[in-house]
Parts: C-alpha cells; sequence; structure tokens
C-alpha cells in the first residue's frame, strides 16, 4: 500500500501531467487554429489572384475587340471612301464623253452649215453660170436677128 505522502505525490504528478496534456492540447488547438487560418488566407489569396488575373484577362480581350471594332471600322470607312472616289470618277469619265460628244456634235453641225453653204454657193454659181449663158445666147439671137 502506499503512504499518504506518496498518494500526494502521486496525485500532485497527475495533476502536472494533466496540466502539460491541457497545455499540450490548447497549443496542438492553437496550431490547428492557426493552420486553418493560414489555410483560408492561402485560399483567398488564390482566388484574389485568380479574380484578378480573370479581370486583366477581361480587360485585354475588351481592348483587342475595341481594337478590332477600330479597325472594321477604318475599313468600312475605307471601302466607303473607294465606292464614292469610284463613283466620282466614274461621272468624270462620263463628263468627259459628254463633253466630247458635244464637241464632235458641233463639229459635225459646223462641218453640215460648211457644206449647205458650199452647195448654195454652188447653186448661186450656176444659177449665174446659167443666166450669164441664156444672157450670151439673148444676145447672140438679137444679133442675128
Amino acid at each position: 500500500m502506499m503512504t499518504w505522502f506518496q498518494n500526494l505525490f502521486q496525485k500532485g504528478l497527475l495533476r502536472k501531467k494533466n496540466e502539460r496534456m491541457v497545455k499540450v492540447a490548447a497549443d496542438l488547438n492553437q496550431m490547428v487554429t492557426r493552420k486553418e487560418k493560414t489555410e483560408r488566407m492561402v485560399k483567398v489569396a488564390a482566388d484574389l489572384n485568380q479574380m484578378v488575373t480573370r479581370k486583366e484577362k477581361t480587360e485585354r480581350m475588351v481592348k483587342v475587340a475595341a481594337d478590332l471594332n477600330q479597325m472594321v471600322t477604318r475599313k468600312e470607312k475605307t471601302e466607303k471612301m473607294v465606292k464614292v472616289a469610284a463613283d466620282l470618277n466614274q461621272m468624270v469619265t462620263r463628263k468627259e464623253k459628254t463633253e466630247k460628244m458635244v464637241k464632235v456634235a458641233a463639229d459635225l453641225n459646223q462641218m453640215v452649215t460648211r457644206i449647205e453653204k458650199t452647195e448654195m454657193m454652188v447653186k448661186v454659181a450656176a444659177d449665174l453660170n446659167q443666166m450669164v449663158t441664156r444672157k450670151e445666147k439673148t444676145e447672140k439671137m438679137v444679133k442675128v436677128a
């Protein structure tokens, strides 16, 4: 059997052992809590990093889309300008052709007028020639008579 003193001593040792175990358990609990907090912080940091990465990708995509839109707009404007230039060129070509046709028509009209004047002069000359011939015949007839 144990003496009273040994019993107290053993109880004291048990109490110390229990206190150490409680302390170790508290330290373990604190370590687990810290680990869990660290894991949550790491997860939050990873989520934030992922969100930032997504935002940056989205911003790049928006910028690329804006650049593409601007390129398409410029291309459409260029195509419109080319079409307008082609239409203007066609209009100038038509105007030049019309002016040439008007000039040719004026030249033809002038030629017809000259021909008509020439024909009239030839007719007048023929009439004069005929008149002279008649006069000469009349004079010959008058001399003969």
